[in-house]
């Protein structure tokens, strides 16, 4: 298996919707991403920074400053963080639709009207995590 450190880096297009990287939208898919940074990502429009349909496991890897409407992780499919960081990140820091694993990871410093840590609105498990510091206006 061929490993990569991959860094997206940028407020996207002028349409306001880039800055989404949608590294799955067919549920059959399925990625295992190890060092993967994504950061000062922005939009008005998308599901989030990183847009998870499939199954996906982010191992060593940091989503952080993303900006505008997007939150920094949307899950709608089966996703797992070892060892991973997401902070900082103006629209909350993930929103799980299906199934999400903390494993040795860090959910910190995101802000949001509401659900700035995680909103969770279906399968939870936190291993090992730490949630600090994240702030919601409601």
């Amino acid at each position: 298996m061929a490993r990569l450190d991959v860094l997206f880096d940028g407020y996207g297009n002028d349409d306001g919707v880039a800055g989404t990287v949608s590294l799955l939208r067919d549920g059959d898919v399925t990625a295992i991403v190890e060092r993967f940074t994504v950061q000062s990502a922005g939009g008005e429009f998308g599901d989030g920074a990183i847009s998870n349909h499939g199954t996906l496991t982010l191992n060593n890897s940091t989503v952080s400053g993303n900006t505008g409407l997007q939150r920094g992780i949307y899950n709608g499919g089966t996703l797992t963080l070892n060892q991973s960081t997401v902070s900082g990140n103006t629209a909350g820091g993930i929103a799980n639709h299906v199934r999400l694993t903390l494993n040795n990871s860090t959910v910190c410093g995101n802000t949001a009207y509401i659900g700035a840590s995680i909103d969770n609105w279906a399968s939870l498990t936190l291993n090992s995590r730490t949630v600090c510091d994240n702030s919601a206006s409601v």
